[in-house]
């Protein structure tokens, strides 16, 4: 039998009680098809000629805001519902199949719909799974092939789903105001209220052939998936403390990075000394992406940041420290 919520509402978030805005399913959804947008708003551009996606940039706007809006369907279920009102202990009894697992089947039980607003669904379809990079199955027994894990010990069969309660109808509305989806709901089935494990299973071989016939471009579903991460990010993060996510992201955004701050980090660790012969090459490289092999102490990181001054200045600079062990050696990689 369904739990009844107590409140009567979805939540998306676990925080202390009152339960309001952005604490709701509703409101996170909200919240987060914000975030993105405004991504996509300020960086679009630059993202496609980047990348060299082969999109216009309103489709891949489209698409964006398609898998936001996506992403947390799945926990409109009683297993995550009861975790969020601590109700239900994950330890002890885990949720018979992760939320966003449950989004990608539910969304796929409305496609009909849903593929009728601007983008490329399967990607939304794909990024809304991955925003917790978990989409793969158990990744400790290498079952990577699978779209998500269902889990032992949950102590059912079966998850129940709040598609017929007032907020989710209020989510679908939101769809149809926000990415213009159609007001009339038309599918060739009745919506789901309650998947067995058989039902699970069924509907995941019915996904997993789908994907297999998409059409997909890989750069693009990345891309787009980032988006959603960062988007999720920002949009739980935020609302809290009462900061505005555009007047935010846009502040953050426009922090570049400058010639003179680089220079200043180079002159700090030189401290009069000049660049090494190898330092001055990496900063006359050609290329974007440039390997630095060398033992520790040489002066590889000194080396990165003249490397930075040619491609990172007017953008942001990040420093991915990869150790890969050999018997007397470390190799370190560098890039923006």
């Amino acid at each position: 039998m369904r739990p009844n919520l107590e409140p009567d509402f979805l939540l998306a978030k676990s925080r202390a009680k009152p339960w309001r805005g952005t604490y709701t399913l509703v409101g996170h959804t909200a919240a987060v098809v914000e975030a993105v947008t405004i991504l996509v708003d300020v960086l679009g551009d630059r993202l496609i000629s980047q990348f060299g996606l082969q999109c216009s940039l309103s489709h891949f706007r489209a698409t964006a805001r398609l898998a936001a809006y996506l992403h947390d369907w799945g926990k409109a279920n009683d297993h995550f519902q009861m975790v969020v009102r601590k109700n239900r202990n994950p330890l002890e009894s885990p949720q018979l199949i992760r939320h966003e697992i449950v989004s990608v089947l539910l969304a796929y039980s409305y496609r009909e719909w849903l593929q009728q607003c601007e983008g490329d669904f399967f990607t939304a379809l794909s990024a809304a799974g991955g925003h917790h990079l978990k989409f793969g199955g158990n990744v400790k027994k290498g079952d990577t092939g699978e779209l998500g894990e269902i889990r032992a010990g949950s102590g059912s069969d079966r998850i129940y789903l709040y598609t017929d309660s007032k907020s989710f109808k209020a989510l679908l509305k939101y769809g149809v105001k926000n990415l213009g989806l159609p007001r009339e709901l038309k599918l060739p089935r009745k919506h789901p209220t309650c998947w067995t494990v058989t039902d699970i299973k069924t509907l995941q071989n019915e996904v997993l052939d789908a994907f297999f016939d998409w059409q997909h471009d890989t750069v693009f579903a990345s891309v787009v998936k980032a988006l959603l991460v960062a988007g999720d990010s920002i949009g739980s993060a935020l609302p809290p403390t009462n900061l505005k996510i555009q007047t935010w992201i846009e502040q953050e955004l426009s922090k570049t990075l400058e010639i003179e701050e680089i220079q200043q980090v180079i002159d700090s660790c030189l401290q009069g000394k000049e660049l090494l012969n190898f330092q001055i090459s990496l900063g006359n490289s050609s290329k974007r992406v440039t390997l630095a092999r060398a033992g520790c102490g040489t002066g590889k990181t000194l080396g990165a940041y003249n490397w930075a001054k040619q491609y990172a200045v007017g953008g942001k600079l990040f420093f991915l420290l990869s150790h890969y062990w050999y018997k007397y050696r470390r190799i370190f990689r560098l890039r923006t």
